[in-house]
C-alpha cells in the first residue's frame, strides 16, 4: 500500500470523512482493505468479500482487529458479526468511506487539480497522450495515468493498473501538486469505476471512445459493463463536460448519464452529425490528413497517425482541450506534433522493404480495426500474428481467430500472456472459431517469439507484418511469473536474422 505523507492523528481523519469513532485514539500509519496486509497503527476497511457473505466480510475484520489495527470501517451488519466492539466504526457505504479517507490522509489534493477522464473499450492510451500534449506540450505542468504508466510531470512510475487504486491515486495527486502541476488526464477503467477506486473525483471533462466486447470474465454481460463506464460521466463537475463518440451506440446513454448541468460535446470521425468533425479524410500508414471542423471554422492538419479509429482517438483529445478553453488552433497544433504512447500502431523500422506494426490490440473490435487499417495502407499482404489472455475472457477467443482469418492474409495464432492456462487449451478456442476453408491461411505456433520470427520472415516486399495483443508491454506472464518479453525487440531481432538493422548500416 501506498505510504500516509505522515501520521495522522486517527479521530482527527475520522472527521475529516465525515465519520465517528468515539472514544478511538491513537496515530494512524496506514490505511488497508486487504487483512492480509495489516499492520499495527492501520485503518482497515472491510470491504464486501468476494463471496459476498457478511460473514467472510466479518472474519476479515476479525484477522484485521488481531494484527493491530487501530479501527475497522465497517457496515453495521458485519460489524455486529464481528463482535469487535469499541474497534468499530459504522458506514452504511464501506467503499465511499475509504476513498473519502484516503483523499482526507493527503489534504484532499485533487479538488486543487482540472482532472479529465478518458474511458471507453479501445482507444483510451492514445486520446489520453493527445489530449496532455494540447494541454501541456512541455509536460511539466501535468500528471498522465493509464496503462503505460504514470507520469507527473516528466517524473515516471510502473502501472500495475490502468486507473490506480484510491489510495495510489490520491498519492500521485499529492504529488503532482508538489510538483507544479495544474491538471491531471487519466485513463478510467470499467474495473476502476466499479470498484469506485475514483470515488469522490470531480472531474471538468469525462471523455467516450467506445463500447465494444471486453472484460467478460469480471462484468459477465455487455449491459454490465456499460453500467460501470457510464458512471464516469456522474463525476462530472456540473459546469463541467461530457465529450462523446456520436457514431459509437453507446454515446446516448453515456451523455445521458452525466451530472446535471454538465454540458454535452459530441465527435464524429467520419464527417456525421456533431459539433466537433472531421472531414476529407485521406490515408496513409505512416500519417492521416483531414480537415478539422468545429464552431464553423475549418483547419486542414496533418496527424501522424494511420487509421480512421485514430483520427477519432484524435477528435476526442480534440473536444476535451476545445471544452477546457483551448484554441482550435492550439488544438491542431497539438495533434500535428503529437506526443505519441507507445505500443500502438508503432512501427518497427530497419530498413526492410516491409512494414512491421506492434499495437495493443487485444479485443476483438482492436484487432478488426487494426488489420482494416493496415489493409488500407499496404500494397501487398497482411500478416497478422495474434493471441489471447489467459484466465481472462474466453468468449473473445473464437471471435479474434475468426477475425484474423478472414481479414488476414497470413496469421499466426500464439501466446499473448497464457498465465495459468495452458497455450495450447487457449490456442483450441482460438481455432473454434476458425472456419475450415478459412484454416490454411492461419498457423497455430504456441510459442510467441517464434511466431513473430516466423511472420518477419515470411514477408514480402509491400506487405505489413501486424504483431498484435502486448503493445508497449515489456513481459509476458506464464503461470504467475512476469517473463522479460518485448514484440518490439522480438521483431527487430527476427529482421536482424534476416540481415535488416545493424548487419547492413540501418537503424
Amino acid at each position: 500500500m501506498a505510504a500516509l505523507p505522515k501520521a495522522l492523528p486517527l479521530a482527527a481523519l475520522l472527521r475529516k470523512a465525515g465519520l465517528s469513532g468515539s472514544g478511538l485514539r491513537g496515530t494512524v500509519t496506514g490505511l488497508e482493505h486487504d487483512s492480509r496486509r495489516v499492520k499495527a497503527g492501520a485503518v482497515f476497511f472491510a470491504l464486501p468479500s468476494a463471496s459476498g457473505k457478511a460473514a467472510d466480510t466479518a472474519a476479515h475484520a476479525r484477522d484485521a482487529a488481531a494484527k493491530g489495527a487501530l479501527a475497522v470501517v465497517a457496515s453495521p451488519a458485519v460489524l455486529r458479526k464481528a463482535g469487535l466492539g469499541a474497534l468499530g466504526v459504522a458506514s452504511p457505504d464501506v467503499v465511499g468511506a475509504y476513498a473519502c479517507l484516503c483523499a482526507a490522509a493527503y489534504g484532499f489534493p485533487a479538488r486543487r487539480l482540472e482532472l479529465s477522464g478518458v474511458t471507453g473499450t479501445n482507444g483510451k492510451t492514445t486520446t489520453a497522450f493527445l489530449l496532455r500534449g494540447i494541454l501541456d506540450p512541455e509536460r511539466r505542468s501535468s500528471a498522465l495515468l493509464g496503462t503505460v504508466g504514470y507520469w507527473v510531470g516528466r517524473r515516471f512510475h510502473d502501472a500495475p493498473n490502468t486507473t490506480p487504486s484510491a489510495l495510489d491515486l490520491q498519492a500521485l495527486f499529492a504529488e503532482a501538486l508538489a510538483a507544479g502541476c495544474d491538471r491531471a488526464v487519466m485513463e478510467v477503467s470499467s474495473h476502476a469505476l466499479d470498484q469506485r477506486r475514483v470515488e469522490g473525483l470531480s472531474y471538468t471533462v469525462a471523455l467516450f471512445t467506445n463500447l465494444t466486447r471486453d472484460h467478460m470474465d469480471y462484468h459477465r454481460t455487455v449491459a454490465a459493463y456499460a453500467k460501470a463506464k457510464a458512471r464516469l460521466f456522474g463525476l462530472l463537475k456540473p459546469s463541467g463536460t461530457a465529450v462523446v463518440n456520436a457514431a459509437d451506440p453507446y454515446a446516448a446513454r453515456m451523455a445521458a448519464a452525466r451530472t446535471r448541468g454538465a454540458r454535452v460535446l459530441r465527435y464524429h470521425a467520419a464527417g456525421g452529425k456533431a459539433e466537433l468533425r472531421a472531414e476529407d479524410v485521406e490515408l496513409g500508414l505512416d500519417a492521416t490528413r483531414f480537415t478539422l471542423c468545429f464552431g464553423g471554422k475549418r483547419l486542414a492538419l496533418r496527424f501522424p497517425m494511420p487509421g480512421r479509429f485514430n483520427v477519432a482517438n484524435a477528435l476526442a483529445a480534440a473536444g476535451g482541450a476545445l471544452a477546457q478553453g483551448r484554441s482550435l488552433h492550439a488544438v491542431a497544433a497539438g495533434l500535428e506534433k503529437p506526443h505519441l504512447p507507445p505500443g500502438r500502431f508503432e512501427q518497427v523500422r530497419a530498413g526492410q522493404p516491409f512494414n512491421v506494426v506492434v499495437d495493443y490490440a487485444h479485443t476483438p473490435d482492436a484487432l478488426e480495426r487494426l488489420i482494416k487499417t493496415a489493409r488500407e495502407c499496404t500494397p501487398g499482404r497482411v500478416i497478422t500474428v495474434f493471441g489471447c489472455g489467459g484466465d481472462r475472457d474466453r468468449g473473445k477467443r473464437p471471435m479474434m481467430g475468426a477475425l484474423s482469418a478472414r481479414l488476414s492474409d497470413l496469421s499466426f495464432a500464439t501466446s499473448d500472456n497464457p498465465r495459468t492456462e495452458r497455450p495450447a487449451a487457449i490456442l483450441d478456442d482460438i481455432f473454434a472459431g476458425i472456419a475450415d476453408k478459412a484454416l490454411p491461411k492461419v498457423r497455430r505456433v504456441a510459442d510467441r517469439a517464434k511466431a513473430i520470427r516466423a511472420a518477419v520472415s515470411a514477408a514480402r516486399p509491400g506487405d505489413s507484418v501486424l504483431l498484435a495483443g502486448k503493445g508497449h508491454e515489456d513481459y509476458q506472464i506464464v503461470g504467475a511469473v512476469r517473463h522479460p518479453f518485448d514484440d518490439r525487440v522480438q521483431a527487430r531481432t527476427a529482421l536482424a536474422a534476416l540481415g535488416w538493422g545493424r548487419a547492413r548500416g540501418k537503424r
